[in-house]
C-alpha cells in the first residue's frame, strides 16, 4: 500500500507537471497567435492605406484625363472655327478676284472704246486712272484677305498639333489609370 501511495504521489506530480507544461505551451502558442494577429492587423491597415492612396491617385488621374478631354474638345472647336474662317476668306478672295477680272474687262473695253471713238483724252484718262485705282484697291484687299487666310491656316496647324499633344497625354493618363486599377484589383 505504501508503494501505491508513492506511485499515486508521483502520478500526481507528473499530472501537475504535465498540466503546467500544457499551460506553458498553450501560453506560448497564444502569444505567437497574438503576434501573428498583430502583424496581420498592421498589414491590413497598410493595405487599407495603400488602397486609399491608390483610390485618391485614381481620382486625380481621372480628373486630369477629363481636363485633357476638355482641352482637346476646345482645340477641336477652335480648329473648326479656323477652318470656317479660312473657307469664308477663300470665298471673299474668289469674289475679289472675279471683281478684278471684271475690272480688267472694263479697262479693255474702255481702251477699245477709246480707239474706236474720238472722245476726249482727258476724260478717258481720268476714267482709266479711276479704274486702275479701283483695281489696285481690289488687289490690296485680296492681299489682305490672303494674309488673313494664311494666318488662320497657321493657327489651324498649331491647334491640330496641340490636339495631338493633348491626345498623347490623355493616352498616358489612361494607361496610368489602368495600371492603378490593376494594382487595386491585385491588392483586394
Amino acid at each position: 500500500a505504501q508503494e501505491f501511495l508513492t506511485y499515486a504521489g508521483e502520478k500526481r506530480e507528473l499530472e501537475i507537471g504535465l498540466w503546467l507544461r500544457t499551460l506553458k505551451d498553450s501560453k506560448e502558442r497564444l502569444r505567437e497567435e497574438e503576434n501573428k494577429l498583430t502583424l496581420a492587423s498592421h498589414q491590413y491597415r497598410q493595405i487599407q492605406d495603400e488602397l486609399a492612396s491608390l483610390a485618391r491617385r485614381s481620382e486625380e488621374e481621372g480628373a486630369k484625363a477629363q481636363e485633357l478631354m476638355a482641352k482637346i474638345d476646345e482645340l477641336r472647336r477652335d480648329a473648326a472655327g479656323a477652318e470656317e474662317e479660312t473657307t469664308r476668306l477663300n470665298g471673299e478672295i474668289a469674289v475679289l478676284e472675279n471683281t478684278i477680272l471684271h475690272q480688267n474687262e472694263n479697262i479693255q473695253r474702255l481702251q477699245d472704246d477709246i480707239q474706236r471713238s474720238g472722245q476726249d483724252d482727258q476724260a478717258i484718262d481720268k476714267e482709266m486712272i479711276q479704274k486702275q485705282t479701283e483695281r489696285e484697291e481690289v488687289r490690296q484687299r485680296i492681299s489682305q484677305k490672303e494674309a488673313e487666310a494664311q494666318g488662320l491656316q497657321e493657327r489651324l496647324l498649331s491647334l491640330s498639333e496641340q490636339s495631338e499633344s493633348h491626345a498623347g497625354r490623355l493616352r498616358s493618363a489612361s494607361e496610368v489609370l489602368s495600371a492603378m486599377a490593376a494594382q487595386m484589383a491585385d491588392l483586394r
